[in-house]
């Protein structure tokens, strides 16, 4: 055989004999291999001490770093006011380096934070607790005020009946107002603050059983309560995994009569909404009307596929929320920003579709606040968490980067991502959006408990800060319209997060002066050339629209009508292979003519 080396030594006597080599070049050429075989056994032995000594090098900054460790943590249990000087110092270290751009400084801090002792663990108690500086505002049913709004009343969360359906909190109804019941807020009390608007967002132009439109519930800010021609802002917020909307619409609710009470913005400049995402349990047990939308579980959270009702076509939860941007960009004339917020689930929700968000002529004028979420979709393939250690025999490392984990997986993302097989682009048009996050520094729960979610860490602020750092380390730094906010003495707590200075300053007043959403359009402002008034459940600017799906038909129809009409016409225009004299005619023909 050609490859065999014991013919190789017959070969080479042969190659002498015959004189086509001779033996000295032969020595010279044994003698050169002799000295390449060596300098390999050197350069082995070389790389072998040097692994040797970087191995030594790391074990000796391991132990200097542990020694230093303990220098860094927060104080001890009981030290509250040592707790909360060292949450503090974070935080203001955070702000400052995210105002500045400042990316060597945030993964300082960032660092500090991933170095708090007992964060990389598994399972441990709790940082929820006043001893170790937690600010705890929580009582009763609803939200009590936070100190730092100085004793402003707070509107109570709208009480709404529940049951339980295969060991789920589910809704029985939903209310169609939720009023304000106290003073000093700018809108009366005993009056509604929220409506539930069952009609306008049409996802679909198909139809329920009865007929019906299908739509999208969501609350939004009483049409009573402000003047729509001054509205600049819209806050849409996503909710938690009980899917109670009413309860994070009146928590931001909340933050936003303190602001107006303190003058930061004006009364009619925000108005608040929050879709209501039920699923099959809520079905069941009656707050899912026939013509409601409803998806299955919390896949909703997820950019998931409607559970219902039946249609050809499902409705994802991402196109939802773009359908619902559109049409407050389309009822509100001077608006100019709109922010997606969310808190835990919420948030795992508006990071997520912050990731993959289908581009549209507005985006620059959509902002993303994302408070605490359980788990992450990771934008780049590798995880910080490289062995976790509460794994219970699980094994899933060929999907940590699959969704809604991460990116790299084209067939597991969502019907909803146009562009599933190019991570890139996702990543590169995340990394341009404006995103504000907050990582409430006492917030050790464990969140997501899917085996994939261990690779990004074990708890909430040490999942956010690992992705934090990721960012950080970025060939590009810390994406400039992406800023961090740690939040000092906060655990995994709603109002808290969402009352903190540094989330109202992202949410409601960063970029009040920005340019009208309609200035975005390209050629053309809709104020002065309207366009004609799309169909119910359509939209012209949606690729997913009627409008597309009909012309895609029509286009497979034509072509259809043109083969057969070709294949048809070309029966009589040649007539040569149309019966047997024909053929023999031709056939007999061409062979005279070759003769």
């Amino acid at each position: 055989m050609p490859g065999n080396p014991t013919m190789l030594p017959e070969r080479v006597a042969i190659l002498l004999s015959l004189g086509v080599i001779e033996s000295d070049a032969l020595m010279t050429l044994g003698q050169m291999l002799r000295g390449l075989l060596a300098l390999q056994a050197c350069l082995f032995l070389f790389f072998l001490s040097s692994g040797s000594q970087a191995n030594d090098h790391v074990m000796l900054r391991r132990r200097l770093e542990k020694k230093e460790f303990y220098k860094r943590q927060y104080a001890n249990d009981g030290d509250v006011q040592g707790n909360q000087n060292r949450m503090s110092e974070y935080a203001g270290r955070a702000y400052e380096a995210s105002k500045n751009h400042d990316t060597s400084a945030l993964l300082s801090v960032i660092n500090d934070v991933l170095n708090t002792p007992n964060l990389n663990q598994p399972t441990g108690e709790t940082w929820a607790k006043a001893s170790l500086g937690q600010v705890d505002t929580q009582s009763g049913d609803g939200p009590s005020q936070v100190s730092w709004y100085n004793g402003f009343p707070t509107n109570p969360t709208p009480s709404v009946d529940v049951t339980q359906v295969d060991g789920d909190l589910s809704w029985t109804n939903l209310p169609p107002t939720l009023n304000c019941t106290v003073e000093q807020m700018s809108v009366a009390p005993n009056s509604p603050a929220f409506i539930l608007d069952d009609t306008s967002l049409n996802v679909t132009d198909e139809k329920s059983p009865s007929g019906k439109s299908i739509v999208q519930p969501f609350y939004v800010s009483h049409p009573n309560t402000y003047n729509r021609d001054q509205v600049k802002r819209v806050i849409i917020t996503l909710p938690g995994k009980p899917r109670d909307a009413w309860n994070y619409v009146n928590l931001h609710f909340n933050a936003r009569e303190f602001l107006i009470h303190n003058r930061t913005i004006a009364k009619d400049e925000v108005i608040l909404a929050a879709p209501v995402f039920l699923n099959q349990n809520d079905k069941e047990a009656g707050a899912v009307k026939e013509n409601y939308l409803y998806f299955k579980n919390s896949h909703w959270a997820n950019g998931g596929a409607s559970h219902g009702p039946e249609m050809s076509h499902s409705v994802t939860s991402y196109r939802v929320l773009d359908l619902l941007a559109q049409h407050f960009i389309k009822t509100l004339p001077n608006i100019n920003q709109i922010v997606f917020a969310g808190h835990s689930m919420g948030a795992q929700a508006v990071q997520r579709y912050a990731v993959v968000k289908n581009p549209k002529w507005y985006d620059p004028a959509i902002k993303f606040w994302i408070g605490n979420p359980g788990s992450w979709a990771w934008i780049t393939s590798e995880r910080p968490n490289t062995n976790p250690s509460n794994l219970d025999g699980d094994s899933c490392e060929d999907k940590i980067d699959s969704w809604p984990f991460g990116i790299g997986d084209a067939d597991a993302m969502p019907k909803y991502v146009k562009d599933s097989g190019n991570p890139d682009l996702i990543r590169s048009r995340f990394l341009k959006r404006n995103v504000g996050y907050s990582l409430g520094l006492l917030d050790n729960g464990q969140g997501n408990t899917q085996c994939a979610a261990q690779y990004q860490g074990y708890s909430h602020l040490q999942r956010g800060s690992y992705f934090m750092q990721m960012l950080a380390n970025l060939p590009d730094g810390f994406p400039k319209s992406h800023s961090l906010a740690y939040i000092a003495g906060v655990s995994h707590q709603d109002y808290e997060m969402i009352a903190a200075t540094e989330t109202t300053d992202f949410t409601f007043v960063q970029g009040r002066d920005a340019p009208l959403i309609s200035s975005l359009r390209p050629h053309r402002s809709h104020h002065h050339r309207p366009r004609p008034k799309p169909s119910k459940g359509s939209n012209p600017y949606d690729w997913e629209g009627p409008h597309y799906r009909n012309a895609a038909w029509g286009i497979i129809a034509g072509i259809a009508a043109v083969l057969i009409i070709g294949f048809f016409c070309c029966h009589y225009l040649f007539k040569a292979n149309a019966n047997d004299w024909d053929r023999d005619y031709w056939e007999y023909d061409s062979k005279r003519r070759l003769l």
